[in-house]
């Protein structure tokens, strides 16, 4: 009996040994992987280089703690961007936060304590000209570059090589106003009201030489001592006595900070609409802003105290480009509201000094970096070298200063948007045949050793009616939508040149409304069109089936330069928020393609250039670069891919799933030739989807997302004949070549799926 069962205990002796193998295969596997990713997390850690480190000095607390806010949360934004891709040479970049209070002696100890005390290779900041002031000689002394965002004081770049600013200096915008005033509002006197301080001080002088070199007579100049209640309550006084008085209508020049601006502008309504203002950078502020909108009235009807103001604006959303675009859609995703003009200058900021930073040798000791990062700063000097910031394009002078135009916005209903008439630096005379005749006719005018030319402003807007017909194989995408053209003076609205038309025949427009109006501004004219046509689309299928595309209008004047016309987006005349344009969007099922879903809609103007010469003989030899204003509309979208895989890929995917069987079929018998013919059926089955997918592409010369996965499905295929294979030479029928049957097909089991995870992952996750 003993002997009849010794086959049956022996079979089960080698089954246990077996199992127990399997058991201890799987304890060490998972020691193995276990130790392997400590060490990789122990070389990560140990091996990560350290960090570079720069500062921000500014009003962290205090009446102006939101401007200190909004520069911290820009840099952060700007430099999580950076270290998200690797950082600067493998460095991570991390910010070291100062709180000056817009104080000189606040900001003179932050800037000894930043420059002896710690690692940081350049400082952001300060806020205030009189912080910066305070700060410049140390930075200076000390062998330390700064970049400002927002103090324009002229004094802090000149004579000083450590210090630079991404904003325009005062007496540039100083000079523009005047000549804004005289030339284009047509007014031949101006008060000005000017604080103590080294920014209002700056801002009257230039103001005042210029003023005195154009023409234009400064009737009164109040001046108040900054901090000094007493002093400026009897400034405002006198200004509003003043104009009570006064039957003529001179512009009030405000040449403050912008506390003391919201009270000016607060108090003058008491004597209603009829005195002008105009003001510098500082009603941009997120705090001047803050302070009228706390009011009930500004809260009850938006605009009751600024509406008619102008003012320069370091940055305005409807002339800004796709950059400030992408700007603002990360920063409200990161912080759930929109940044100001103070936040926009502040990433602007960090993204020089980023540049700059690529320029330090890591093995330098801290004194040599420094002097790296200014030179590194200093390189940033023209056109070809310059910055792509959210504000414009950013390179310095020989000041350190930035070389930009000045934007000139007017307040309405709350919100600051760009005035009718702009001033557009010239790069080169040459392209002026009658120079004296446009400067006679103030259309052309110099400031501070620049010409300038008058452009006009034309708001621009775009109600979309449908999006439809998007068709991959010709490269076009059919839109029906309303395009209407809004401005103050003589301007050939059919003039335009559709850059991404597919079917120009269709854009002979005529007007289906043209209206002459005095509301927002004598004879404002709105024209109207209905355009229904098809575009073009540049199909990058790189990424099929998840890829993203864009459908653009793009259009530009045919015949003006930028420096005679600039299209802008009308954000008074329609919702430009991106939430309200995916609910209407939806409401109205505008988007009607098949297959897609819209993610993102954006208006924004950019410039169209040419370094052509086009064959004028005056532009011959020189390096000249003619810009166009460009409106752009832009609607991103991508697939639905769920509707697209149960389309197009669920059959592979019950192929895949099927060869993972294959491991489960004996091989013995006829398991072999059934498993080999699955293996060749993966393939087969897989090349006519392959074949299928190609077909219904236009023709292109790379490598698509989806390919990839048809080579894994290949790859699947080839593998699971070779394990099959090699199982069966193993099959010998011995006790030994049994295990390695048993971990062959284990061994299977885990890989199969493992090089579906590792491939899919490696696909998908960059577009998570």
């Amino acid at each position: 009996m003993s002997e009849a069962l010794a086959p049956s205990n022996k079979s089960e002796e080698i089954t246990n040994t077996v199992s127990q193998k399997k058991i201890h295969r799987w304890l060490w596997t998972l020691l193995l992987l276990a130790g392997v990713l400590a060490s990789l997390l122990g070389l990560h850690l140990f091996s990560r280089p350290a960090p570079y480190y720069i500062a921000v000095s500014g009003p962290m607390s205090g009446s102006s703690a939101s401007d200190g806010q909004a520069m911290v949360q820009a840099i952060r934004l700007h430099l999580n961007e950076v270290n998200q891709k690797g950082g600067i040479h493998g460095h991570r970049v991390e910010l070291l936060v100062y709180d000056d209070q817009n104080k000189a002696d606040l900001a003179a100890t932050n800037a000894e304590t930043i420059a002896k005390q710690t690692a940081a290779l350049a400082v952001i900041g300060h806020y205030s000209s009189t912080a910066s002031a305070a700060a410049a000689p140390i930075y200076q002394e000390q062998g330390l570059a700064a970049v400002t965002g927002s103090a324009t004081t002229d004094s802090i770049t000149r004579g000083n090589d450590w210090y630079f600013r991404v904003i325009f200096n005062n007496s540039d915008q100083a000079a523009l106003l005047a000549n804004y005033i005289y030339k284009v509002l047509n007014k031949n006197s101006a008060t000005l009201i000017s604080t103590d301080t080294v920014y209002g001080t700056s801002l009257a002088e230039n103001f005042h030489r210029t003023a005195k070199s154009i023409g234009l007579e400064v009737k009164q100049h109040w001046k108040f001592v900054q901090d000094d209640d007493a002093s400026f309550n009897d400034a405002i006084d006198k200004l509003l006595k003043y104009y009570g008085d006064a039957k003529e209508d001179s512009v009030l020049f405000v040449a403050t900070h912008s506390a003391q601006a919201a009270s000016i502008i607060t108090a003058l309504r008491s004597l209603g609409n009829r005195v002008a203002v105009v003001g510098a950078d500082s009603l941009a502020s997120t705090s001047f802003r803050k302070r009228l909108a706390e009011l009930p009235q500004e809260r009850a009807k938006p605009g009751y105290y600024t509406n008619g103001i102008l003012a320069t604006m370091p940055f305005l959303p409807d002339i800004a480009g796709q950059q400030a675009q992408r700007f603002y859609q990360n920063f409200i995703q990161a912080y759930g509201e929109e940044p100001s003009s103070a936040g926009t200058m502040y990433y602007d900021a960090a993204l020089t000094v980023t540049r700059a930073l690529t320029a330090i040798n890591t093995q330098d000791p801290l004194a040599k970096q420094r002097k790296q990062l200014q030179e590194g700063l200093w390189n940033i000097s023209d056109v070809k070298s310059g910055v792509e910031g959210v504000s414009g394009f950013i390179y310095f002078d020989r000041n350190g200063d930035a070389v930009k135009n000045i934007p000139i916005a007017v307040f309405k209903n709350g919100k600051a948007i760009a005035a009718q008439e702009q001033f557009q630096s010239i790069a080169d005379l040459n392209n002026i045949p009658n120079l004296l005749e446009e400067a006679v006719n103030n259309q052309i005018i110099f400031v501070n050793e620049k010409f300038m030319r008058r452009a006009q402003v034309v708001y621009v807007g775009i109600d979309f009616n449908e999006i439809s017909e998007i068709n991959a194989i010709k490269g076009h995408y059919s839109a029906d939508f309303y395009l209407w053209f809004r401005y103050l003076k003589n301007y050939e609205d059919k003039a335009l040149e559709f850059i991404n038309s597919a079917d120009p025949l269709k854009l002979a427009m005529e007007p289906v409304l043209a209206q002459a109006s005095s509301v927002g501004g004598s004879g404002v004219i709105t024209h109207t069109y209905r355009v229904n046509s098809q575009f073009k689309v540049n199909f990058d299928f790189a990424d099929y089936p998840l890829d993203k595309q864009q459908l653009q209008i793009k259009f530009r004047h045919k015949d003006l330069t930028r420096d005679h016309l600039i299209y802008v987006v009308d954000t008074l005349g329609f919702n430009t928020t991106l939430q309200g344009l995916l609910e209407k969007f939806k409401r109205n099922n505008i988007f009607n393609a098949g297959g897609w879903r819209l993610n993102h809609i954006s208006f924004y103007q950019s410039s169209s250039k040419t370094d052509s010469t086009l064959g004028l003989p005056e532009l011959f030899g020189a390096e000249q670069r003619i810009e166009y204003s460009q409106f752009n509309a832009e609607l991103e979208i991508s697939r639905n891919f769920l509707s697209f895989v149960l389309k197009n890929l669920l059959p592979v995917i019950f192929v895949v799933m099927l060869g993972y069987f294959v491991f489960y079929i004996p091989v013995a018998g006829a398991g072999f030739a059934v498993r080999i013919t699955l293996s060749v059926n993966m393939i087969l089955s897989t090349s006519l989807f392959h074949i299928r997918m190609a077909s219904s592409m236009p023709d292109i010369d790379y490598l698509i997302l989806i390919e990839y996965v048809f080579y894994m499905v290949y790859m699947l295929a080839i593998f699971n004949m070779l394990f099959t294979v090699f199982r069966q030479l193993k099959a010998s029928g011995n006790e030994q070549d049994q295990i390695w049957v048993e971990r062959i097909d284990f061994i299977g089991m885990l890989t199969y799926p493992a090089i579906i995870v590792a491939v899919l992952l490696i696909l998908v996750f960059p577009h998570l």
